[in-house]
C-alpha cells in the first residue's frame, strides 16, 4: 500500500510506470486514497498526470544553512543534546559560512576545518563537531543533493 501515517497527516506515494515519483499529503485517510486511484488510473490510460500531483516538496537545499535546517527538523529538533548540537552547528557555519554552497564542502574543506579546529579544541571535541557535519552530508548525500560525502 502507497498510503502512510506521518505525524498527523497521511502521505500518498506513487511512482509512475516511467520511473517518475509522484507523493503528496492530505489531511485525511480518504483524500489519499482517492488522489491515489485517480492517479493509477491516469497511470494506466497513459494520461498526463496534472502538475498538482507532483510532490510538493521543498526544492533541495543549495546554502550549508539550509541543509542544517532541513538536517535539524528531520534529526535534531527532539534531541536530548541540542545545546551540544547548536554548538557544533554554530562552530562550523562561522568557519564555512551560512551561504556556502553544499556541493564545496569537499574533503579538503574539512580537512581544513579539522586542522582550524584542532588549534582550539581537545580530540573528543572535535569528533563530535565533526560528527555533526558528517550527519549533516549523510542526510544530503543520500537525498541525492550531493555526489558524495
Amino acid at each position: 500500500m502507497s498510503i502512510r501515517k506521518r505525524g498527523n497527516s497521511w502521505v500518498a506515494d506513487l511512482t509512475s510506470p516511467g520511473g517518475g515519483r509522484y507523493r503528496r499529503q492530505f489531511n485525511q485517510y480518504e483524500a489519499a486514497n482517492l488522489w491515489e486511484m485517480q492517479t493509477r488510473l491516469a497511470f494506466a490510460e497513459g494520461r498526463t498526470i496534472p502538475p498538482n500531483a507532483k510532490a510538493s516538496s521543498k526544492p533541495a537545499p543549495v546554502t550549508l544553512k539550509d541543509l542544517v535546517d532541513r538536517t535539524w527538523s528531520r534529526f535534531w529538533k527532539d534531541a536530548k543534546s541540542k545545546s551540544t548540537i547548536r554548538s557544533n552547528i554554530k562552530t562550523m557555519l562561522e568557519h564555512f559560512g551560512d551561504a556556502t554552497n553544499i556541493k564545496k564542502i569537499t574533503s579538503e574543506a574539512v580537512e581544513e576545518y579539522t586542522e582550524a579546529l584542532e588549534k582550539i579544541y581537545p580530540p573528543a571535541t572535535i569528533n563530535r563537531k565533526l560528527a555533526t557535519l558528517s550527519r549533516l552530508m549523510i542526510f544530503a548525500h543520500k537525498r541525492g543533493w550531493i555526489a558524495s560525502r
